[in-house]
Order: structure tokens, then sequence, then C-alpha cells
């Protein structure tokens, strides 16, 4: 979807570091490592940001990595049953649910999002569906969407603006970091002295 609708459009792919993966080379201009201040002044004067919220293990990841199936973050996901179904679903990868930065970026900077529709909805706990953002499910979807926003943008203001407000309202990075970064330090610390307590008392 990237490579196809994106590169039809005035577009920018921003990542932290590392080369871009093999099927966007040579086709997706790339910038590495902006600056957080820069990267927000180029989002606030985009008028749609892609986002997903999906990290891909690969099969054989999930089960060379044992704390991917251990960890209680992962416990529902990725036991025997559940493991089997991604694996009947997704050869190459599989979608790992991971609240990304960018969700709540773009939505501070006033970036109309458009959201990948993954099969767990992490966004959903945030924001609410053609309220805050847009859904998109097959690169058909998006492409018809992103034309439509690029023909009457001022239609979609008000679902930017919503999720905007909604950041500096509710979802400050105090608040983030309490309710949200915070419990998943403590809960991973925990279960990891825990881990090393059973490890060096067998």
């Amino acid at each position: 979807a990237m490579s196809h609708v994106f590169t039809r459009c005035k577009y920018v792919w921003l990542r932290k570091q590392g080369r871009p993966e093999k099927w966007a080379e040579g086709k997706l201009q790339v910038k590495k490592n902006m600056p957080f201040f820069k990267k927000m002044q180029l989002l606030s004067q985009s008028k749609m940001a892609l986002v997903h919220n999906t990290l891909g293990f690969s099969p054989g990841q999930v089960l060379e990595y044992p704390c991917l199936q251990n960890h209680p973050a992962f416990a529902n996901f990725f036991n025997a049953t559940r493991l089997a179904y991604w694996r009947s679903r997704f050869d190459k990868w599989i979608p790992t649910p991971q609240a990304k930065g960018r969700l709540f970026e773009s939505a501070a900077a006033g970036s109309l999002m458009l959201v990948w529709r993954d099969a767990h909805r992490l966004v959903e706990r945030w924001f609410v569906p053609g309220d805050d953002f847009l859904y998109w499910d097959t690169e058909a979807d998006l492409q018809e969407i992103v034309n439509a926003v690029l023909a009457n943008p001022s239609q979609y203001d008000h679902i930017a603006r919503s999720a905007q407000a909604k950041m500096r309202e509710r979802y400050t990075p105090e608040i983030l970091m309490r309710t949200v970064i915070m419990p998943f330090i403590n809960h991973s610390c925990l279960w990891t002295l825990s881990t090393n307590h059973s490890t060096s008392a067998g």
C-alpha cells in the first residue's frame, strides 16, 4: 500500500534508524533520525498520516524466543491455540499488537490518521473510528480515502481536530506515562524479577 498509494502523492516515510525493508529500497522517499520537533512540524503540515499498531514477528521468531510465549503481555496472543491460528493465516509474519508512538504524534499534530484495521484494533482504546480517525482494510480502500481527502480536505478537518483535542485533554505525555507506560514497565519488571528468582532458586 505504501509503495503504490503514497508514491502518487507528496509524501515522506519517517524511520528512526537502519535501512528500509528490501521491498521499499529505491521505491520510497525515506527520512531517518529526524529530530522530534522537526518530525512534529512535518506531521502538522501533512494532510494525512498512515498509521498501524502492529509489530511483525515471523512464526520462527516466536518459537525462537520463549519470552514471546511466556511473558504475560503475550500469554494470550502466542499460546499454542492462537499461534496455530496466526500461522494458518500469515505464513511470513504475525501482526502482533503494539501501540505506536506515531499514533499519538499524528493526533497531537492534527494530521488526519489513516489507520490499518488489524485484528486487535488497539487504536480504539484511545480514539473513536470515524470521529477521530479513518480505518482502511485494503490498498483499494486506502487509495479511495486518499483521493477523497485530497479532493476535499476541509471535509475531513473535523476528524483530525477531534483527535488533536483528545490528545490535549486526555492523553498528555504525563497522563500516558502514568496510565500506559509505567504500568507496562512495572508489570514487566515484576515478571522479570519473578522469572529470575524462579531460575536462580531452581
